[in-house]
This record gives structure tokens, C-alpha cells and sequence, in this order.
């Protein structure tokens, strides 16, 4: 069962990267972009780029608010693919198939809230369910109602298997449960 763990585990590692989340998704393409806060604090020459966000004249070529995103959430994207592929092929006792469908929910639901993250910030997104074929790497958008399909069908799934939070217990903490699953459905 330990390449479960692994496997699921890095689908979760892109939510330790602080300028991916934090500076990126949450305070400059949120909160930046809202009227909750302004930036350049430090004058005109302070973080140009996310002055652009605040005054919405930005480029998709500016420096690293739109690349960071896309790049890392599709990563986590590709890496939820590979679990979801493998994780049903590893041999298991009967003991561990509940494990493995806990796991296979855990990745569905990270899945989805990355593909939502997606679409929040660029709108259709190309449609990567499963791992790709060396010929698949050029895709098209597709419209946000076909990434939604994927995203809700994501989520029954997570829905129909995670346990509460209050049933994980204190030491997995931050781990996906069936309320995540349902609060972004």
C-alpha cells in the first residue's frame, strides 16, 4: 500500500508551493484582482505585473501570474491522472481495496478542485482526463460546460467514497473529505 500513499501524496505536493497558491492563485489573481486589496504599495515600479492585475490590463504574457497556474495545475492535473490510472492496478488483499477507493476519491476530488481553480482564472481549459499519448499534447480549450461535466463527475465520485473530516482522524489532517467534495459541488 505504500505506492497508494506515494501516489496520492504527490497529488497533493503542489499545495505547498507558497508562490503558486498563495502570491499567485489567492492574492494576486483573487485578491488583487478584486477590490480587497491594491498593489503597489511601493510605488509605480513596485511588482509592475501585478499592478497590471489590480488596474485589469494585464497580458497573458506577463511574468509568471498566468504561467505559474497553468503549469503547476495542470501537473497536479497529469499526476491525478497517473493515480487514477494505476491505483485500481495494485495488487491488493481485500482489506486494502477500501483503502484504495478512499485514495482514488482523494485524487478525484484534487482533480476537480484543480480543473475549478482553472477555470476560475482562464475559463475553457483543455480536457486532459487521462494520461497522455505522446501525439495528444497539442489540445484545444474546450468550453467550461464540458470541464464541469468532468469536474461534477469527479466529484460523485469523491462523494461516494471519502470519509467526514471528523472521520480521518488528527493526524491526516488537510486530506480531502466527503464536505470538501460537497462544499465544491
Amino acid at each position: 500500500m505504500e505506492a497508494a500513499e506515494m501516489a496520492t501524496t504527490v497529488c497533493y505536493s503542489n499545495f505547498c508551493m507558497e508562490k503558486l497558491w498563495d502570491l499567485t492563485i489567492m492574492m494576486t489573481l483573487g485578491s488583487i484582482a478584486s477590490d480587497e486589496a491594491e498593489a503597489g504599495a511601493g510605488g509605480k515600479a513596485d511588482v509592475v505585473e501585478y499592478q497590471h492585475v489590480d488596474q485589469l490590463r494585464h497580458s497573458p504574457s506577463e511574468a509568471n501570474v498566468f504561467e505559474w497556474p497553468w503549469g503547476y495545475l495542470y501537473r497536479t492535473i497529469g499526476y491525478c491522472n497517473v493515480a487514477l490510472e494505476k491505483l485500481p492496478k495494485i495488487p491488493k488483499t481485500s482489506s486494502d481495496s477500501a483503502l484504495i477507493r478512499k485514495r482514488l476519491g482523494e485524487v478525484s476530488f484534487l482533480r476537480a478542485l484543480n480543473y475549478f481553480t482553472l477555470t476560475q482564472i482562464f475559463g475553457g481549459v483543455p480536457l486532459v482526463d487521462h494520461v497522455l499519448g505522446p501525439s495528444e499534447y497539442e489540445k484545444g480549450r474546450n468550453s467550461i460546460f464540458e470541464i464541469y461535466n468532468l469536474i461534477k463527475s469527479d466529484l460523485r465520485k469523491a462523494i461516494n467514497v471519502l470519509p467526514e473530516k471528523s472521520e480521518w482522524g488528527p493526524e491526516n489532517i488537510g486530506r480531502a473529505s466527503k464536505g470538501a467534495a460537497k462544499a465544491l459541488m
